[in-house]
């Protein structure tokens, strides 16, 4: 992944499997840092929040946790239908990606792009960023 620039991401892993010398990981958890988000969030703006839980084509479930800031304040109708626009991107990609590519989407910010392409059709935002992943099994 030569374009990941998560500096700001903490990623727990987890072993998998063992061969000999060799240890096998995967993703386990991936969650931005307290300083990262605080500084995203501003004065006569909203945050914005939502939480889903994506099963992959490889039926994993994953916990994935947005966090975001408007660049006014916005009704709460706006964050709803971007909620909704999330919730079917997710959906979308759930169905035609397993655990390992949706995450390596996360770290290239593929999957982040989408969603705020997405999400400033219908509201400007900010910053709209996924603030944690959990591998759920």
């Amino acid at each position: 992944m030569e374009n990941a620039d998560k500096y700001y991401a903490d990623v727990s892993l987890k072993v998998t499997d063992v061969e000999g010398s060799k240890a096998f990981t995967e993703i386990d958890e991936m969650e931005c840092s307290s300083e990262f988000v605080s500084r995203m969030i501003r004065e006569g703006s909203d945050r914005f929040d939502y939480v889903y839980d994506l099963e992959t084509a490889d039926d994993r479930k994953v916990r994935v946790k947005f966090v975001g800031a408007t660049l006014r304040k916005t009704s709460s109708e706006k964050l709803s239908a971007v909620r909704d626009e999330i919730r079917q991107v997710l959906e979308e990609k759930g169905d035609s990606q397993s655990y390992e590519e949706i995450m390596e989407n996360i770290f290239t910010d593929n999957l982040q792009e989408e969603i705020r392409d997405k999400a400033d059709e219908i509201y400007p935002f900010r910053q709209l960023e996924i603030r944690k992943t959990e591998l759920k099994e």
